[in-house]
C-alpha cells in the first residue's frame, strides 16, 4: 500500500501555506500583522548542496526550501536524483511526505515491494519505517 512507501527519484517537494488575512511585505521578507508574522524565502536565496555521500549513492542535488521554526517540525527541500542515484536505507521518526515533481523513480520500505513513481504522485512514509528511494533507470 503506497501510504507506507518512501518516495522516488527525480523527485522534488513543494509546500503551500495559506493564511486567512493578507499582510504587507517589508524589505526584509518578513511581514507582521498583530502577533502573527509571515516569512518569505525568495527562490535562489539558499544555495544548492550536493547530497551527502553518507545518505546517497550517485549524483543527488538538495535545494533547501524551508527549515522548520518551532513549534513546527517540517523541513522542506527539493531533491533531484540523476539516473541511477538512490538513498541509503533510513528512517524518519516523525514520518515523511514526498511529492514527485519530475522524472520517474521507485520507492520501497524494508522488505516491501518496489513501487514505481511518476510526476504528481504523493507518498507518505509512516514514522520509524526503514525506506529507500531511487531514480528509475533510463528506458532505452
Amino acid at each position: 500500500m503506497i501510504s507506507r512507501r518512501r518516495v522516488i527519484a527525480g523527485a522534488g517537494s513543494f509546500a503551500v501555506v495559506s493564511a486567512s488575512r493578507s499582510a504587507t511585505m517589508s524589505e526584509t521578507g518578513v511581514s507582521k500583522q498583530g502577533s502573527q508574522s509571515m516569512q518569505i524565502k525568495r527562490s535562489g536565496d539558499q544555495p544548492s548542496q550536493k547530497g551527502p555521500e553518507a545518505w546517497f549513492t550517485g549524483q543527488v542535488r538538495n535545494d533547501p526550501l524551508h527549515t522548520a521554526v518551532a513549534p513546527a517540525h517540517a523541513n522542506v527541500a527539493s531533491v533531484t536524483f540523476e539516473p541511477g542515484a538512490r538513498t541509503a536505507w533510513h528512517i524518519h521518526p516523525l514520518g515523511q511526505t514526498l511529492i514527485v515533481t519530475a522524472g520517474a523513480g521507485r520507492a520501497q520500505t524494508w522488505g516491501g515491494p518496489i513501487e514505481e513513481l511518476r510526476p504528481g504522485d504523493v507518498v507518505w512514509f509512516s514514522r520509524a519505517r526503514s525506506t529507500g528511494t531511487a531514480r528509475a533507470p533510463r528506458r532505452r
